[in-house]
Protein backbone atom coordinates (compact mmCIF):
# COMPACT_ATOMS: atom_id res chain seq x y z
CA UNK A 1 0.00 0.00 0.00
CA UNK A 2 1.37 3.42 -0.98
CA UNK A 3 2.27 5.67 1.94
CA UNK A 4 0.88 9.22 2.06
CA UNK A 5 3.64 11.57 0.89
CA UNK A 6 4.09 14.70 3.05
CA UNK A 7 6.02 17.56 1.46
CA UNK A 8 7.67 19.84 4.03
CA UNK A 9 8.15 23.39 2.75
CA UNK A 10 10.17 26.01 4.63
CA UNK A 11 13.41 27.90 4.59
CA UNK A 12 16.25 25.57 5.55
CA UNK A 13 19.04 27.09 7.65
CA UNK A 14 16.89 28.77 10.31
CA UNK A 15 14.45 25.84 10.57
CA UNK A 16 16.66 22.79 9.89
CA UNK A 17 16.21 21.41 13.43
CA UNK A 18 12.44 21.78 13.17
CA UNK A 19 12.50 20.08 9.77
CA UNK A 20 14.53 17.16 11.16
CA UNK A 21 12.10 16.71 14.06
CA UNK A 22 9.14 16.91 11.72
CA UNK A 23 10.68 14.32 9.37
CA UNK A 24 11.01 11.80 12.21
CA UNK A 25 7.45 12.51 13.33
CA UNK A 26 6.05 11.92 9.83
CA UNK A 27 7.94 8.61 9.56
CA UNK A 28 6.62 7.53 12.97
CA UNK A 29 3.10 7.78 11.55
CA UNK A 30 4.00 5.51 8.67
CA UNK A 31 3.94 8.39 6.18
CA UNK A 32 6.70 9.31 3.74
CA UNK A 33 8.36 12.71 4.43
CA UNK A 34 9.60 14.64 1.40
CA UNK A 35 12.48 16.99 2.30
CA UNK A 36 15.12 18.08 -0.19
CA UNK A 37 17.98 17.88 2.34
CA UNK A 38 17.15 14.22 2.97
CA UNK A 39 17.44 13.33 -0.69
CA UNK A 40 13.70 12.89 -1.11
CA UNK A 41 13.54 15.34 -4.02
CA UNK A 42 14.95 13.95 -7.27
CA UNK A 43 16.78 16.68 -9.16
CA UNK A 44 16.05 16.43 -12.84
CA UNK A 45 18.96 17.09 -15.25
CA UNK A 46 18.82 20.57 -16.72
CA UNK A 47 16.17 21.62 -14.17
CA UNK A 48 16.68 24.23 -11.46
CA UNK A 49 16.49 23.12 -7.82
CA UNK A 50 13.31 25.07 -7.11
CA UNK A 51 11.59 23.63 -10.20
CA UNK A 52 12.39 20.09 -9.02
CA UNK A 53 10.85 20.95 -5.64
CA UNK A 54 7.72 22.28 -7.31
CA UNK A 55 7.37 19.00 -9.22
CA UNK A 56 7.57 17.08 -5.94
CA UNK A 57 4.92 19.33 -4.39
CA UNK A 58 2.58 18.23 -7.17
CA UNK A 59 3.43 14.58 -6.45
CA UNK A 60 2.68 14.92 -2.73
CA UNK A 61 -0.56 14.09 -0.89
CA UNK A 62 -0.15 16.59 1.96
CA UNK A 63 1.83 19.82 2.25
CA UNK A 64 3.21 21.14 5.55
CA UNK A 65 4.39 24.76 5.34
CA UNK A 66 6.50 26.33 8.09
CA UNK A 67 7.05 30.10 8.18
CA UNK A 68 9.95 31.49 10.21
CA UNK A 69 11.76 34.81 10.24
CA UNK A 70 13.66 34.32 6.97
CA UNK A 71 12.09 34.93 3.57
CA UNK A 72 14.43 32.53 1.79
CA UNK A 73 16.20 32.16 -1.52
CA UNK A 74 14.72 33.53 -4.74
CA UNK A 75 13.26 31.23 -7.35
CA UNK A 76 15.31 30.75 -10.50
CA UNK A 77 12.68 32.73 -12.40
CA UNK A 78 13.15 35.71 -10.03
CA UNK A 79 16.89 36.07 -10.63
CA UNK A 80 18.14 38.91 -12.78
CA UNK A 81 21.57 37.84 -13.90
CA UNK A 82 23.35 36.59 -10.79
CA UNK A 83 21.44 38.63 -8.23
CA UNK A 84 17.92 38.78 -6.91
CA UNK A 85 15.85 41.99 -7.22
CA UNK A 86 14.67 43.77 -4.09
CA UNK A 87 11.22 42.19 -4.43
CA UNK A 88 11.09 38.56 -5.53
CA UNK A 89 9.32 35.25 -5.10
CA UNK A 90 11.08 32.93 -2.68
CA UNK A 91 11.32 29.18 -3.23
CA UNK A 92 9.09 28.52 -0.23
CA UNK A 93 6.48 30.99 -1.47
CA UNK A 94 6.56 29.35 -4.90
CA UNK A 95 5.99 25.93 -3.30
CA UNK A 96 3.02 27.34 -1.39
CA UNK A 97 1.48 28.71 -4.59
CA UNK A 98 1.97 25.40 -6.38
CA UNK A 99 0.15 23.57 -3.58
CA UNK A 100 -2.58 26.24 -3.44
CA UNK A 101 -3.16 26.06 -7.21
CA UNK A 102 -3.58 22.27 -7.00
CA UNK A 103 -5.92 22.50 -4.00
CA UNK A 104 -3.80 20.23 -1.80
CA UNK A 105 -4.63 19.81 1.90
CA UNK A 106 -2.21 22.19 3.58
CA UNK A 107 -1.21 22.64 7.22
CA UNK A 108 0.64 25.89 7.90
CA UNK A 109 2.70 26.75 10.99
CA UNK A 110 3.86 30.34 11.57
CA UNK A 111 6.50 31.05 14.22
CA UNK A 112 4.78 32.92 17.03
CA UNK A 113 7.36 35.71 17.25
CA UNK A 114 7.15 36.26 13.48
CA UNK A 115 3.36 36.48 13.66
CA UNK A 116 3.78 39.12 16.40
CA UNK A 117 6.11 41.03 14.05
CA UNK A 118 3.47 40.76 11.31
CA UNK A 119 0.83 42.23 13.61
CA UNK A 120 3.22 45.10 14.47
CA UNK A 121 3.89 45.56 10.78
CA UNK A 122 0.17 45.91 10.12
CA UNK A 123 0.07 48.73 12.66
CA UNK A 124 3.12 50.44 11.10
CA UNK A 125 2.73 49.87 7.36
CA UNK A 126 3.31 53.55 6.64
CA UNK A 127 6.65 53.49 8.51
CA UNK A 128 9.12 52.04 6.00
CA UNK A 129 12.03 52.41 8.42
CA UNK A 130 10.50 50.27 11.15
CA UNK A 131 12.68 47.26 12.07
CA UNK A 132 11.45 43.94 13.44
CA UNK A 133 13.12 41.78 16.07
CA UNK A 134 12.47 38.34 14.57
CA UNK A 135 11.93 38.89 10.84
CA UNK A 136 14.77 39.63 8.43
CA UNK A 137 12.72 40.77 5.42
CA UNK A 138 9.31 42.54 5.20
CA UNK A 139 8.53 40.24 2.26
CA UNK A 140 7.77 37.61 4.91
CA UNK A 141 4.80 39.78 5.90
CA UNK A 142 3.56 39.93 2.30
CA UNK A 143 3.85 36.14 2.23
CA UNK A 144 1.76 35.87 5.40
CA UNK A 145 -0.81 38.26 3.88
CA UNK A 146 -1.09 35.90 0.91
CA UNK A 147 -1.41 32.86 3.17
CA UNK A 148 -4.17 34.49 5.22
CA UNK A 149 -6.21 35.07 2.05
CA UNK A 150 -5.96 31.36 1.10
CA UNK A 151 -9.06 29.48 2.22
CA UNK A 152 -8.10 25.78 2.00
CA UNK A 153 -5.71 25.73 4.95
CA UNK A 154 -5.27 25.11 8.67
CA UNK A 155 -2.97 27.60 10.40
CA UNK A 156 -1.28 27.40 13.80
CA UNK A 157 1.56 29.18 15.62
CA UNK A 158 4.59 27.47 17.16
CA UNK A 159 7.58 28.21 19.36
CA UNK A 160 9.21 24.78 19.40
CA UNK A 161 9.24 21.75 17.11
CA UNK A 162 7.04 19.79 19.52
CA UNK A 163 4.33 22.45 19.11
CA UNK A 164 4.19 21.52 15.42
CA UNK A 165 4.17 17.74 15.89
CA UNK A 166 1.56 17.85 18.68
CA UNK A 167 -0.74 20.05 16.60
CA UNK A 168 -0.30 17.92 13.47
CA UNK A 169 -1.01 14.76 15.47
CA UNK A 170 -4.33 16.26 16.65
CA UNK A 171 -5.19 17.56 13.18
CA UNK A 172 -4.42 14.35 11.32
CA UNK A 173 -6.14 12.22 13.96
CA UNK A 174 -9.24 14.34 13.42
CA UNK A 175 -9.00 13.92 9.67
CA UNK A 176 -8.57 10.14 10.04
CA UNK A 177 -11.57 9.95 12.36
CA UNK A 178 -13.70 11.90 9.91
CA UNK A 179 -12.66 9.60 7.06
CA UNK A 180 -13.77 6.57 9.10
CA UNK A 181 -17.12 8.19 9.93
CA UNK A 182 -17.65 9.27 6.32
CA UNK A 183 -16.81 5.75 5.13
CA UNK A 184 -19.32 4.25 7.57
CA UNK A 185 -21.96 6.78 6.51
CA UNK A 186 -21.27 6.01 2.86
CA UNK A 187 -21.72 2.29 3.48
CA UNK A 188 -24.97 2.99 5.31
CA UNK A 189 -26.11 5.23 2.46
CA UNK A 190 -25.25 2.47 -0.01
CA UNK A 191 -27.42 0.04 1.96
CA UNK A 192 -30.32 2.51 2.01
CA UNK A 193 -29.99 3.14 -1.73
CA UNK A 194 -29.97 -0.61 -2.37
CA UNK A 195 -33.11 -1.02 -0.24
CA UNK A 196 -34.81 1.86 -2.06
CA UNK A 197 -33.86 0.26 -5.38
CA UNK A 198 -35.39 -3.05 -4.31
CA UNK A 199 -38.55 -1.30 -3.11
CA UNK A 200 -38.85 0.58 -6.40
CA UNK A 201 -38.55 -2.73 -8.27
CA UNK A 202 -41.26 -4.28 -6.07
CA UNK A 203 -43.54 -1.25 -6.58
CA UNK A 204 -43.01 -1.47 -10.34
CA UNK A 205 -43.99 -5.16 -10.42
CA UNK A 206 -47.01 -4.59 -8.20
CA UNK A 207 -48.13 -1.64 -10.34
CA UNK A 208 -47.88 -3.72 -13.51
CA UNK A 209 -49.88 -6.53 -11.89
CA UNK A 210 -52.48 -4.03 -10.68
CA UNK A 211 -52.81 -2.61 -14.21
CA UNK A 212 -53.55 -6.10 -15.58
CA UNK A 213 -56.07 -6.72 -12.77
CA UNK A 214 -57.85 -3.38 -13.35
CA UNK A 215 -58.03 -4.01 -17.10
CA UNK A 216 -59.53 -7.44 -16.43
CA UNK A 217 -62.09 -6.05 -13.99
CA UNK A 218 -63.01 -3.31 -16.49
CA UNK A 219 -63.81 -6.05 -18.99
CA UNK A 220 -61.74 -4.68 -21.86
CA UNK A 221 -58.28 -6.12 -20.96
CA UNK A 222 -56.66 -2.99 -22.43
CA UNK A 223 -53.65 -2.54 -20.12
CA UNK A 224 -52.34 0.50 -22.01
CA UNK A 225 -55.67 2.24 -21.49
CA UNK A 226 -55.42 1.63 -17.74
CA UNK A 227 -51.82 2.91 -17.67
CA UNK A 228 -52.80 6.05 -19.57
CA UNK A 229 -55.62 6.73 -17.09
CA UNK A 230 -53.27 6.19 -14.15
CA UNK A 231 -50.71 8.57 -15.69
CA UNK A 232 -53.39 11.23 -16.16
CA UNK A 233 -54.48 10.85 -12.54
CA UNK A 234 -50.86 11.21 -11.41
CA UNK A 235 -50.39 14.37 -13.49
CA UNK A 236 -53.63 15.82 -12.13
CA UNK A 237 -52.50 15.08 -8.58
CA UNK A 238 -49.17 16.85 -9.21
CA UNK A 239 -50.99 19.92 -10.57
CA UNK A 240 -53.28 19.97 -7.54
CA UNK A 241 -50.23 19.82 -5.23
CA UNK A 242 -48.60 22.73 -7.05
CA UNK A 243 -51.80 24.80 -6.74
CA UNK A 244 -52.04 24.03 -3.02
CA UNK A 245 -48.39 25.12 -2.56
CA UNK A 246 -48.77 28.35 -4.57
CA UNK A 247 -48.47 31.42 -2.25
CA UNK A 248 -51.27 33.29 -4.09
CA UNK A 249 -53.69 30.38 -3.69
CA UNK A 250 -52.71 30.03 -0.02
CA UNK A 251 -53.37 33.75 0.53
CA UNK A 252 -56.77 33.51 -1.19
CA UNK A 253 -57.73 30.48 0.90
CA UNK A 254 -57.02 32.43 4.10
CA UNK A 255 -58.58 35.75 3.03
CA UNK A 256 -61.39 35.13 0.51
CA UNK A 257 -63.57 32.61 2.33
CA UNK A 258 -63.68 30.55 -0.89
CA UNK A 259 -62.94 26.85 -1.09
CA UNK A 260 -59.96 25.47 -2.98
CA UNK A 261 -62.18 24.20 -5.83
CA UNK A 262 -63.93 27.59 -6.12
CA UNK A 263 -60.60 29.41 -6.34
CA UNK A 264 -59.32 27.02 -8.99
CA UNK A 265 -62.56 27.38 -10.95
CA UNK A 266 -62.32 31.18 -10.96
CA UNK A 267 -58.69 31.04 -12.02
CA UNK A 268 -59.45 28.62 -14.85
CA UNK A 269 -62.24 30.90 -16.06
CA UNK A 270 -60.01 34.01 -16.13
CA UNK A 271 -58.60 35.03 -19.49
CA UNK A 272 -55.41 36.49 -18.02
CA UNK A 273 -53.88 37.64 -14.76
CA UNK A 274 -55.71 40.99 -14.81
CA UNK A 275 -59.03 39.15 -15.14
CA UNK A 276 -57.97 36.94 -12.22
CA UNK A 277 -57.13 40.06 -10.19
CA UNK A 278 -60.67 41.37 -10.88
CA UNK A 279 -62.16 38.01 -9.86
CA UNK A 280 -60.50 38.25 -6.45
CA UNK A 281 -60.51 42.05 -6.01
CA UNK A 282 -61.80 41.99 -2.44
CA UNK A 283 -59.08 39.58 -1.28
CA UNK A 284 -56.01 41.27 -2.78
CA UNK A 285 -53.08 42.74 -0.77
CA UNK A 286 -53.53 46.46 -0.01
CA UNK A 287 -50.10 47.77 -1.06
CA UNK A 288 -49.02 48.14 -4.70
CA UNK A 289 -45.68 46.47 -3.97
CA UNK A 290 -47.37 43.46 -2.38
CA UNK A 291 -49.86 43.34 -5.24
CA UNK A 292 -47.11 43.06 -7.85
CA UNK A 293 -45.53 40.16 -5.98
CA UNK A 294 -48.97 38.59 -5.59
CA UNK A 295 -49.58 38.86 -9.34
CA UNK A 296 -46.42 36.88 -10.11
CA UNK A 297 -47.65 33.95 -8.02
CA UNK A 298 -51.19 34.39 -9.36
CA UNK A 299 -49.91 34.11 -12.92
CA UNK A 300 -48.30 30.76 -12.10
CA UNK A 301 -51.50 29.56 -10.40
CA UNK A 302 -53.52 30.67 -13.41
CA UNK A 303 -51.44 28.47 -15.72
CA UNK A 304 -51.81 25.42 -13.44
CA UNK A 305 -55.57 25.95 -13.07
CA UNK A 306 -56.05 26.08 -16.85
CA UNK A 307 -53.94 22.94 -17.21
CA UNK A 308 -56.11 21.19 -14.60
CA UNK A 309 -59.27 22.18 -16.52
CA UNK A 310 -57.77 21.02 -19.84
CA UNK A 311 -56.77 17.66 -18.32
CA UNK A 312 -60.25 17.16 -16.83
CA UNK A 313 -61.88 17.84 -20.17
CA UNK A 314 -64.14 20.58 -18.77
CA UNK A 315 -65.45 23.17 -21.27
CA UNK A 316 -63.99 26.70 -21.20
Amino acid sequence: MAKPRVFVSSTFYDLKHVRAELSEFIKSLGFEPVLHERGNVPYLPGTELDESCRVEVQNADIVVLIIGGRYGSPTSASLEGNSAPAIYDSVTRSEFRTAADRGFPMWIMIEKSVLNDWENFNRNRSNSGFRYAHTDDPQVFAFIDEIQSFRNKSTHTFEYGKDITEWLREQWSGVFGKLIRDSANQRQLGKIEAQVGRLEAVVKVLTEQLDFLMANLAGHNDVERIRKARSELTDKHKITEKLHENPAVQALLSQSGLSFDEIVSRLASSEDVEAAVSAFRSSLPPSAESLESFKQFLLEALAWAKQARADSGSPN
